[in-house]
């Protein structure tokens, strides 16, 4: 291929990657932005222990949502790709059954495994949480089909539904049964409800035919080969919650969830990059052109994650003082909320290289590195949090997710992009900048500094977008402002 139609196709593919497909996740972010929004009101109607006791339910749904989901969701994706639409839609329906059997297993054996994580026992919250995590596996492989046939308007109908729909109807349950966890987790079933019928009339599953049955056999073994990477995804994210909870109490996962709900957001969005860029990963076919296709994205969702991190972190103090009230003592929990704003950093990197190491058929390295790292995780989460508190968490789970990133560049090998020297100080810059800006004061003249820091960050990131969708354009403009200055 001449290096100018390289070039060419690199700069197409990643135009797509951040401008159509941005146009997913921006849906997406919307949502959890608006979602997000109902957190202040949570916080004041419910008492710091039962709002602690929910997001610890939450926790432990999004583990067994993600068991639930056997990985079907990017095996309905590559079957699309690969063998068409029947064959997605098949995918489809095989992944609805294992959902509803796991769960039945789930809830059967609640009364054993539920004392293991929970001084309450399979309680009330508990028993929602596993009804909740079987309909969000019976919403998550027929969104993927959607996704991969660019069916975005109905992306976001559901997507409202499990999201927006359900935290409004969280809130209603909170005030009309006792303002409790188990009202709060009762209105995200109603949800995910409405959800799963949205997504199942659209997707259409297919009957599953005796000669089919080769063919969906290799993509369940595909996709399983996923479950322990994406389980141990969630165990990074959710296990902190779990272990606070055990060694500081209920009160405690609160005032996390609280940091965690306001620096999160970046990873939540950045994170979903990988579910929607591994339909276009699965249709380039040149090595030459995948490789480079995920260097620029690398650079890209890192430097996006890096601005982004930074607006987040500079903006907190007027951030948690709007998302909880005194009783959470919102000033200490500056750092925690940067260091979780970061970890979407080396998230990003992650995402986008454990995808490519699918796309090349090497989804068991990518399970064994997620296997490994979240033990990691486990052990430095049960290791710092008696000694530094909310910190301690919050720092483990970024130290675990820069070495998954690291495991994963290295494990690509042949297929490694090099690293491009620029982007990785903005990066780095942007990561120490974000750390060190809870050591300025949060009041006065000094807290219009750090708002004015947000503002130049987000501007960084709507340039930065703007260089990854059309850089002609921008490079035109420069063009056009260099006339007029002569």
């Amino acid at each position: 291929m001449p290096v100018g139609d390289h070039e060419a196709e690199v700069q197409a593919a990643v135009s797509k990657l951040f401008g159509r497909d941005v146009a997913y996740i921006a849906a997406w972010a919307a949502q959890v932005v608006l979602t997000a929004l109902l957190t202040p009101v949570l916080t004041r109607l419910m008492l710091p222990s039962e709002y602690g006791r929910a997001m610890a339910a939450t926790a432990v749904m999004q583990v067994q949502y993600v068991i639930l989901g056997f990985g079907l969701y990017t095996g309905a994706q590559r079957a699309f790709s690969r063998d068409g639409e029947g064959a997605a839609r098949q995918v489809v329906t095989v992944a609805c059954l294992l959902a509803v059997v796991g769960g039945v297993a789930f809830y059967v054996t609640g009364s054993l495994w539920a004392p293991l994580i929970s001084p309450d026992g399979f309680s009330t919250p508990l028993r929602y949480a596993t009804i909740w995590a079987v309909l969000s596996a019976l919403t998550s492989t027929p969104l993927g089909l959607i996704r991969a046939r660019d069916q975005l308007r109905w992306f976001i109908v559901a997507s409202l539904a499990q999201t927006i729909l359900a935290q409004v109807l969280a809130v209603l349950f909170v005030l009309a049964r006792g303002r409790s966890a188990s009202g709060y987790m009762f209105g995200e079933i109603i949800g995910q409800t409405v959800a799963v019928l949205v997504v199942l009339c659209v997707a259409r599953p297919r009957l599953v035919s005796r000669s089919d049955t080769g063919l969906l056999a290799a993509t369940v073994r595909f996709s399983l080969a996923l479950l322990p990477a994406a389980a141990a995804g969630f165990v990074i994210g959710d296990s902190d919650r779990i272990i606070v909870k055990a060694q500081l109490g209920a009160v405690a996962v609160g005032r996390y969830a609280v940091s965690a709900n306001i620096g999160g957001f970046v990873g939540l969005a950045l994170g979903a990059l990988a579910g929607i860029w591994i339909s276009r990963f699965f249709a380039i076919e040149d090595d030459r052109v995948l490789r480079d296709v995920v260097g620029a994205s690398r650079d890209g969702a890192s430097q996006l994650a890096a601005g982004a991190a930074l607006a987040v972190a500079a903006s907190a103090p007027v951030l948690l003082a709007v998302w909880c009230p005194a009783r959470y003592h919102p000033d200490q929990l500056l750092l925690v909320t940067a260091l979780v704003a970061v970890q979407a950093i080396p998230l990003a990197v992650g995402e986008v290289y454990s995808q490519t190491l699918l796309v090349h058929g090497r989804a068991k390295m990518v399970a064994a590195l997620s296997v490994a790292t979240a033990t990691l995780n486990i052990v430095l989460n049960l290791l710092l949090i008696p000694e530094f508190g909310l910190n301690g968490s919050a720092a483990a789970s970024l130290v675990d997710l820069i070495c998954w990133a690291l495991l994963c560049h290295l494990a690509l090998r042949k297929a490694r992009p090099p690293v491009r020297p620029r982007a990785a100080v903005i990066v780095g810059c942007g990561m120490a900048i974000s750390i060190v800006s809870t050591e300025v004061s949060p009041s006065g003249w000094m807290l219009g500094l750090r708002l004015a820091v947000a503002v130049l960050a987000l501007g960084f990131c709507a340039l930065r977008l703007t260089t990854l969708v059309a850089p002609g354009r921008l490079a035109g403009a420069h063009r056009h402002l260099g006339k007029l200055v002569a």
